[in-house]
């Protein structure tokens, strides 16, 4: 290079044949979590500052300064109160934890491989449940080996080795050390090593070459039939396809030691709110500017589904970030984490405290314009002023409109006749008062359609006294004959159109308009004008119910989530860490690939629901916080920009108009088809057969009767 390193674009493999090693450097999240908590815990006075980062670290965590056997330290684990453990945070990992009841750092390092392991057949025993049952009790293991047909001796060379382990072999050294042994195969460290790498790098070819030259060493040095089937068929192969090893297991293990020590001699709702901290890219004195709602939504997600409880940002208590409220056991929502709050604002509610009341706050804070109407509805919806004002976000809401965005009417005037039919409010009695209204505006307005004025300022002989005649139209005469008198009807004309009087026909009209004119002096048009324009404002402002107030302001539900009460049955939703965590094929197709034809599984299609909170157009994939849990939707390429892309189109001004926002942007609910793949991964997927006519749908609403209104297509410009 440019600077003088070397590099290589070799193969790895080919460099190791150089004697070339290649050195992962590896930056992990749990560093900045114990570091987060520790910070946290100085600044509690939990723990006491030795001079140094160091000196702190070391005397509260360091490896020499962890508990270790405490039972009721272990117990923590089982219970999932350490949240997002170190490589144990998903679901198989919890799985782990729960089913294996760890006691000791062994025992940990030993789950910390057996889970990265897969049943070597189709519905058989999985290594961890049988890792769970030798854990439980020793002698199922002995049981298993005089089974085998292995003797007294034998079954202590491999208790020697596995013990540790209860009888499972999961780490790349208990596979060397196997083969090594003389009664084994007495190989060399070099061909176990082999073994090790065939394992370790899925070189089929390699491993079933090196099972070859196994037991045709056996059958050489004659060693015993039972014994080498056993380590080779039972042990051995519980890695075939993978292994991890011990050095890595043991250290991860040490780590998590760390974590559980945290959890164990202080709060664990310290450790959860250094986790929530790192998670969402915040921190207590700097928190991230608040628009990336998507990573801040996914690690709320994360650390409630660990049962960590969020309290509402009080407007009183709140810090920049998320802080740990140890005497109520949970994690106080920082001002800057809500939607469209800076740091000049949070500063300035953090420097102006105490306040009073809800009217207090209003005068010093949004009577001198510190805060923008923006704002001040999503600290309402935040749940800011619950403490100050009132449980219900609602009434806080509607003093703040009545208030602030809304002038209430004392009277009405037929000026506002306008706004009262778009609020549709007038009677349905007083039609035909509203049609005489729009008649006499239309045959006598200066600027109305009949502008035939037969004379003006004469002498009409039938009337005795000065006026102006006009001539009915067609529709003004279908109108007229139907509820006017012809009182003022002075002559037709030859096409056979009533020529009216204007003075007697104003008359009739005011006559018959009059109605109308007494319900805008009633006190009930006031009323019910006021109560209309009020639910426009609130439509304008806070449409929607609580919980999605929540995820505007929050990016969680500060209650239950809007789908809670949805007929899933009846959708074909499923909770998705219920579905097999492998996809379950069904059939099997042909296709060919690179011009070769290769067979295809279907997998069994399922379907989850769930609100946006972050989507990724490099990954094609999108963040779904479900009723259950956060659930990575994967998708493909087209359909993930199909879906994600504004719809807009070119009205007649020639000016761009958008028809429909993106489905994938956060807040919107949909439904997604497809099957689980891995820990929290669901791959979006469709087939001919498939009972769905589409992959994605958009909810449009929630019934109260648990139905939806569903949009199955994308507007189309």
């Amino acid at each position: 290079t440019n600077s003088g390193d070397i590099v290589t674009q070799y193969d790895l493999h080919m460099c190791e044949d150089v004697s070339l090693i290649k050195i992962d450097l590896l930056c992990i999240d749990a560093l900045d979590k114990i570091h987060a908590t520790l910070d946290l815990l100085l600044k509690a006075h939990k723990i006491e500052w030795q001079g140094s980062l160091k000196d702190t670290y070391e005397k509260y965590i360091g490896i020499y300064s962890l508990e270790r056997n405490d039972l009721k330290m272990w117990q923590l684990l089982w219970e999932h109160k350490v949240p997002s453990f170190f490589q144990m945070e998903k679901a198989s990992g919890k799985q782990a934890l729960a089913l294996a009841k760890p006691r000791s750092v062994d025992d940990l390092a030993t789950i910390n491989s057996v889970i990265r392991l897969m049943a070597q057949k189709k519905g058989a025993e999985t290594p961890l449940q049988k890792y769970a049952r030798f854990h439980e009790d020793i002698t199922l293991w002995y049981k298993e080996m005089e089974e085998a047909g292995l003797t007294q001796e034998e079954q202590d060379i491999l208790k020697d080795i596995l013990g540790v382990s209860f009888g499972i072999c999961e780490a790349q050294e208990f596979l060397m050390l196997l083969v090594m042994h003389p009664k084994i195969g007495g190989f060399s460290l070099g061909w176990s090593d082999k073994l090790r790498k065939a394992v370790a790098k899925k070189l089929h070819k390699e491993f079933i070459a090196l099972e070859k030259e196994f037991f045709e060493n056996a059958k050489e040095k004659q060693l015993s039939q039972n014994l080498v089937n056993y380590v080779w068929y039972t042990l051995i192969y519980t890695q075939r396809g993978y292994g991890f090893n011990k050095s890595h297991t043991l250290a991860y293990s040490l780590i998590g030691l760390q974590e559980l020590n945290l959890c164990y001699k202080f709060d664990p709702i310290y450790y959860a709110t250094g986790n929530l901290i790192c998670d969402s890219g915040s921190s207590d004195e700097e928190s991230n500017d608040g628009s990336n709602y998507g990573k801040l939504g996914t690690a709320l997600g994360k650390i409630m589904s660990d049962g960590v409880v969020i309290a509402n940002p009080d407007i009183n208590t709140a810090e920049f970030g998320f802080v740990p409220d140890e005497k109520n056991h949970q994690i106080i929502y920082g001002l800057k984490g809500i939607n469209a709050i800076n740091t000049e604002l949070a500063q300035t509610i953090i420097n102006n405290r105490p306040y009073k009341s809800f009217e207090d706050f209003c005068a010093r804070i949004i009577d001198t314009k510190i805060v923008k109407h923006s704002q001040m509805l999503m600290l309402i919806k935040a749940g800011c002023f619950i403490n100050l004002h009132s449980t219900d976000k609602k009434e806080t809401m509607i003093e703040y409109l009545k208030h602030y965005k809304f002038k209430e009417a004392e009277k009405l005037t037929l000026s506002q006749l306008r706004a009262i039919k778009e609020y549709n409010i007038l009677p349905e009695d007083l039609d035909l008062s509203l049609k005489v209204l729009k008649l006499k505006e239309y045959v006598i307005h200066p600027d109305g359609f009949v502008k035939n004025i037969v004379n003006t300022d004469k002498k009409v002989p039938k009337c005795g006294y000065h006026d102006r005649l006009f001539v009915l139209d067609e529709d003004a005469q279908n109108f007229f004959t139907k509820n006017f008198t012809e009182d003022s009807v002075v002559e037709v004309n030859k096409q056979g159109y009533y020529i009216v009087s204007e003075k007697k026909f104003v008359k009739e009209c005011d006559t018959l308009i009059q109605p109308l004119k007494d319900w805008f002096t009633s006190e009930e048009a006031v009323n019910n004008y006021n109560k209309a324009m009020f639910k426009s404002v609130w439509d304008e402002n806070a449409s929607g119910s609580e919980a999605k107030w929540s995820m505007q302001a929050l990016t969680y539900y500060d209650q239950e989530h809007e789908l809670a009460h949805i007929d899933e049955e009846r959708y074909g939703i499923v909770n998705f860490y219920e579905l097999p965590v492998e996809p379950e094929p069904y059939e099997y197709y042909t296709r060919y690939i690179d011009g070769e034809l290769k067979e295809l599984p279907k997998y069994r299609i399922s379907r989850v629901a769930g609100t946006v909170i972050d989507n990724d157009s490099n990954h094609h994939t999108v963040t779904l916080l479900t009723c259950y849990g956060i659930v990575m939707a994967k998708f493909y390429k087209e359909s993930f920009a199909h879906y994600n892309r504004r719809i807009s189109a070119i009205n007649s001004k020639g000016e761009k108009k958008v028809l429909e926002e993106p489905w994938f942007k956060r807040g919107t609910l949909i439904i997604v088809a497809g099957f689980r793949r891995g820990d929290d991964e669901f791959v979006v997927r469709n087939y001919t057969d498939t009972i769905y006519a589409h992959t994605t749908n958009k909810i449009l609403a929630v019934n109260s009767d648990g139905s939806l209104e569903i949009q199955q297509e994308r507007t189309r410009a």
